[in-house]
């Protein structure tokens, strides 16, 4: 039931953000209406597409897809993404892994890959140190910054970005796990 509760909460969030378009950040790379760009213009990829793309993020994807989130990643609004590369799964015990990917564990795989979303397009410029950001299962990150250096809660960095008309993506070297028995 909570699965379907979090699952139906990330759906109207988007679909709620997606429809004021005053809470949206103004991407520096958009295309206006009088442009002609074509779908395979970076410009109007969704973030899911994107991240199919990227044999870097192969693992990411299938989570996604085992946790039942893929209609929701794979909408045309503009979020930030803190993609875990397939490195950064390695880092997981493979037994955990193995665990959270079965059928049944849909909820809690949800609410890693919901820790790693953000609504909103934050650019590069707009993770600060000391900055906080509300992820889709509502619970925050922790963003620190040494000069072009970002850590994310302490231990996971940014290893490359993917700038989208709609989103961003940034690759990090370690998987977000959302603290335990935390709740806003």
């Amino acid at each position: 039931m909570k699965y379907l509760i979090q699952r139906g909460a990330l759906f109207i969030a988007l679909f709620l953000y997606s429809c004021n378009p005053k809470q949206a950040p103004k991407a520096e790379n958009a295309p206006t209406a009088t442009e002609n760009k074509t779908a395979t213009d970076s410009t109007q990829k969704t973030v899911l597409a994107t991240l199919m793309e990227n044999k870097d993020c192969s693992t990411l994807v299938a989570a996604i897809n085992q946790a039942k989130l893929t209609e929701a990643v794979s909408k045309f609004l503009p979020f930030t993404i803190f993609a875990p590369s397939n490195e950064a799964f390695t880092k997981i015990p493979k037994a955990r892994l193995d665990e959270l990917m079965k059928p049944g564990n849909e909820e809690r795989l949800g609410n890693i890959i919901q820790y790693h979303m953000a609504l909103g397009i934050y650019r590069e410029n707009m993770l600060v140190d000391k900055n906080e950001l509300e992820m889709v299962n509502t619970q925050d990150v922790h963003i620190t910054r040494e000069g072009d250096k970002i850590t994310i809660n302490g231990k996971a960095k940014i290893v490359s970005s993917i700038s989208l008309g709609r989103g961003m993506i940034y690759i990090i070297d370690e998987v977000l796990m959302p603290p335990v028995g935390v709740t806003k």
